[in-house]
């Protein structure tokens, strides 16, 4: 079977790309997306290369109304899209997606945990393909800690941070290998090795963003603004917890075009209030949104100008 896979950047979406390739061998490709891409990437697939495939994922991102209406129109019978950004439940209208924020827990002290691409996908592979690995379901359950932040708010789960960490200091492509020949979670001595260089690294980087810090008004929040390309995480959550007063933290990457929004309050829900109206989107406490390459060149304009 000719398995074709849409997934998000980020762990999340890459441990998916991990799930399917241990669920269907070397029949899979794999194209990465982020917000800004997914639905032109999709419409295209749809008109030019659909017809290839036997199945077609989209896992840990959305498309938006018309692109739903074109997967529905031609390619709903054989497309399955798995995500658990409330921003999404919308999407939950049609037969062929499932948009699900919380999952069962595998903690016997509670019934229900927030969700993650990975761990839904997981689960819906083990109940229609049987696919059952046992240190595969354990990577699942860790990038899910990750990704909701639990490793941080529940579980001082460190080693779930450094799954993160690897996965940027060896590559998308190195990190898929590594857990698609050994699912083990546990870390090799040169893998540990690498992060503890990486966490002196991320240190450090925090250190020196935290004094570039600026404080502005976005949609009637205060919100500490930085210009950042590596660590957005880190770096959000740090930023939050040392200046307590802000709402959230806004990270600003040029290079991607992107705003990654962080924060650590309960009253503000990021995904909702505040990514979404900048056609973003994502969790509470976790979001981000792309802005157009037209502003980094008018920015550029600007810096240069002539007075």
């Amino acid at each position: 079977m000719k398995v074709k896979l849409f997934t998000h950047t980020d762990l999340d979406g890459v441990g998916c790309a991990i799930v399917t390739r241990h669920a269907f061998g070397n029949n899979v490709d794999v194209e990465y997306c982020d917000y800004n891409e997914i639905n032109d990437k999709v419409s295209e697939f749809i008109k030019s290369e659909s017809q290839d495939y036997d199945m077609i994922f989209i896992t840990d991102i959305s498309v938006d109304e018309n692109v739903a209406k074109e997967i529905e129109n031609h390619i709903g019978d054989k497309t399955v899209l798995i995500d658990h950004h409330p921003t999404a439940k919308w999407l939950n209208k049609y037969k062929w997606a499932t948009v699900e924020e919380f999952e069962e827990s595998v903690d016997l002290n509670e019934e229900y945990v927030k969700s993650s691409g990975t761990s839904l996908f997981y689960d819906y592979l083990w109940k229609n393909y049987g696919l059952n690995n046992e240190l595969l379901f354990e990577l699942a359950e860790k990038i899910r800690r990750y990704d909701t932040w639990e490793w941080s708010t529940k579980y001082n789960d460190v080693h779930a941070k450094q799954l993160n960490d690897l996965l940027y200091i060896v590559g998308r492509n190195n990190f898929v290998n590594r857990f698609v020949n050994d699912p083990s979670i546990e870390l090799r001595d040169n893998e540990k090795f690498l992060l503890n260089i990486e966490q002196d690294r991320i240190d450090n980087y925090i250190k020196k963003k935290a004094e570039n810090l600026r404080r502005v008004n976005i949609l009637n929040y205060k919100a500490g603004v930085v210009f950042a390309e590596q660590y957005n995480s880190e770096l959000g959550n740090a930023l939050a917890k040392q200046n307590p007063d802000l709402d959230f933290i806004a990270i600003i990457n040029m290079a991607s075009n992107k705003v990654s929004y962080r924060g650590i309050k309960d009253d503000i829900d990021l995904g909702k209030d505040v990514a979404k109206i900048f056609g973003g989107g994502g969790h509470p406490k976790a979001a981000g949104s792309q802005f157009d390459e037209e502003l980094t060149s008018e920015l550029i304009k600007k810096i240069f100008s002539v007075k």
